[in-house]
């Protein structure tokens, strides 16, 4: 009686019963017959499931198998599957597992995913917009651009190989090959080191689009910058790559599924959100910017010194629209995506996902929040990093009206402590001359205040007329109030000091990937004592600097350890038309892959920055040594 209640309590619980057959007979004990049918229901290979599941033919032996599932919807108990709409997601269905035989038994307990329908898209509209590069730095003609719209809603999506000839002149667009494949679609091109030699070396970069498994696998990062034409300024003016060494690291895979991004092909026409192909095929100083009305192409230098841009981008009828949920989800989505992998810090701050970064309540106003309360969220994420390399350009044509204004209160404590050193030395780095001398002559200091493209000519200057001055045996370069900039005129002035070959050592946190390109400078170099003054403003493009010139041994650090600053900057445009700056996977390390993301130690210490007594005191105490 005790098993028959027992049998009745099961099929009231809505189980499945899997067996019972008493003719079955075998020497195995009662554990063996168990252990035999454990074995058997070992899903392990298929927890995933987008059909039934097929339930394991094992003999029974007289054992009972009940089977139960907790989502009965979504998986029956006798494996029957029913998959859930695409807008629900997939679905956890928790199956318990009870095996009998005498008196052993077993428990299993298994999770099942229940994989949603895929998501019927449609093209409901095309629409032909006018494109409009706005770039100073990149010749890119005007043209006209069709967009697709699916299930009526208002995300672009753009053919690939139409995006790419968009903007031809911002990218080497007739040396790149797209490659489809039936639901699979190759994007390549070689970058050769040095064409004029005998046996030049080669690299090809790539991706490889997976339309339906809706994954990209790229094969390194450097894919998404060395694709850059040349800029109209010469910023490497003067510099010569001598060599170029390569480390390894990994390919990356992409599942956009984790992000609820959508990519299809149709017609022959391979799509994918107008954003991710801005983030895919713009290189490293060029962007697309959709406003709903036109979309424009800029470059990143006017992005951050010209209001006029943003004026310019941002006005549109969309100004009086409001973003549908839809697209609210996947402007959060796609933050959270570039951020995921194309954040230079992500690995320095130990976040596995910027999903769990945001908080809670951050997360509901993405989601749930007016259009405005969305831009202020950027605005406070952006923030919230406490990176100097990141920082909020400009809101979004939704939001145009919103006027954000950080203050002090929105920094971090890096951050914080940086801006109270500014504020300290703001009047000692407001009168500094270009040059001084000190010490009967004996010491010359140049004050460089940034890396400008000007900044070589500036600095060639200085240097004629310093090299006049017969007492002159030490020079200090004052980089104290540089807060950064190009970094080739960073090397172009250090050609004066070293006629050695100069590293530019990277290593992406994503892929793993290093590389050290060494440059020689055409400039020769001068042969004075050679310093270099630091400060805790000290940041960027002149913290690596720094760093180079303490790796070589071409110049002595005096003064205060730097404020750091690893990565080159890029500039990501969101959805809703936010325009921010973040510290890019282009990360500068020293010369043993270590990032200079913290700062450099100086070789002797100022008490007080503004002392140029102990800064020559210090000179000669080293010169004595």
């Amino acid at each position: 009686m005790k098993k028959i209640s027992v049998f009745l309590l099961f099929i009231l619980l809505g189980l499945g019963l899997y067996g019972c057959n008493p003719s079955d007979s075998t020497n195995l004990t009662d554990k063996e017959i168990v252990d035999q049918i454990v074995a058997a229901y070992d899903f392990s290979n298929s927890l995933d499931l987008d059909g039934d599941l097929e339930m394991p033919d094992v003999k029974l032996n007289g054992a009972t198998v009940l089977f139960q599932s907790a989502n009965p919807t979504y998986l029956a108990n006798d494996g029957k599957v029913t998959r859930p709409a695409y807008a629900d997601g997939d679905e956890i269905a928790k199956v318990t597992v009870l095996i009998s035989k005498g008196t052993e038994s077993a428990t299993l307990n298994i999770d099942f995913r229940v994989n949603c329908l895929e998501e019927e898209f449609e093209v409901t509209s095309l629409e032909s917009l006018q494109f409009e590069s706005l770039a100073s730095e990149y010749i890119v003609e005007d043209n006209t651009v069709q967009l697709a719209y699916v299930n009526n809603g208002q995300i672009p999506y753009i053919d690939v190989q139409e995006f790419i000839a968009l903007i031809k002149g911002a990218i080497v667009s007739d040396d790149i090959l797209v490659t489809p494949d039936g639901n699979k679609l190759t994007v390549s091109y070689e970058v050769v080191d040095d064409e004029e030699a005998e046996n030049p070396e080669s690299r090809t970069y790539s991706v490889e689009f997976d339309f339906l498994k809706n994954q990209a696998l790229i094969n390194n990062f450097d894919f998404f910058d060395s694709m850059s034409e040349e800029t109209q300024t010469d910023f490497g003016a003067n510099l010569e790559v001598s060599d170029f060494i390569e480390g390894a690291g990994t390919a990356t895979l992409m599942d956009f599924d984790d992000y609820h991004i959508r990519m299809f092909v149709e017609d022959g026409k391979y799509y994918l959100p107008l954003h991710v192909a801005d983030v895919f095929f713009t290189g490293s100083m060029y962007d697309v910017y959709y406003n709903g009305d036109m979309v424009y192409g800029v470059d990143t230098y006017q992005l951050m010194d010209s209001d006029l841009i943003a004026s310019t981008v941002t006005t549109t009828s969309f100004n009086e629209e409001n973003m549908d949920e839809e697209y609210k989800q996947y402007n959060y989505d796609f933050l959270v995506w570039a951020f995921d992998f194309f954040y230079g810090l992500k690995e320095t701050y130990e976040i596995d996902t910027f999903y769990n970064f945001i908080p809670e309540a951050s997360k509901t106003m993405f989601l749930n929040g007016s259009d405005k309360e969305i831009g202020t969220e950027i605005f406070k994420f952006i923030y919230s990093l406490d990176d100097l390399h990141s920082s909020h350009v400009f809101g979004g044509y939704f939001t145009v009206k919103s006027n954000l204004q950080i203050t002090l209160d929105d920094l971090g404590e890096r951050m914080g402590e940086y801006y109270d050193e500014y504020f300290a030395l703001e009047d000692y780095c407001a009168i500094k001359d270009d040059y001084a001398l000190y010490d009967n002559g004996k010491t010359a200091v140049v004050f460089i205040s940034g890396f400008e493209a000007e900044t070589p000519e500036y600095f060639r200057e200085i240097m004629e007329i310093i090299q006049g001055i017969d007492t002159v045996e030490n020079v200090v370069v004052d980089l104290s109030c540089n807060g950064g900039g190009i970094i080739g005129t960073a090397y172009q002035v250090m050609g004066y000091m070293t006629d050695e070959p100069l590293p530019i050592n990277i290593k992406n946190p994503t892929d793993g990937f290093t590389s050290s390109t060494f440059l020689t400078v055409t400039t020769e170099a001068l042969d004075y004592n050679w310093f270099i003054k630091s400060s805790k403003l000290t940041f960027s493009a002149a913290n690596l600097m720094t760093s180079v010139a303490k790796d070589l041994g071409f110049a002595t650090i005096i003064g205060q350890d730097s404020s750091g600053g690893a990565s080159s900057i890029a500039i990501l445009i969101l959805p809703d038309g936010s325009t921010i700056l973040r510290s890019s996977t282009s990360v500068l390390t020293d010369n043993d892959y270590n990032s200079v993301e913290l700062g450099i130690e100086v070789d002797y210490t100022m008490g007080n920055i503004q002392n140029e007594n102990e800064l020559i005191a210090l000179i000669n105490q080293h010169n004595s040594n």
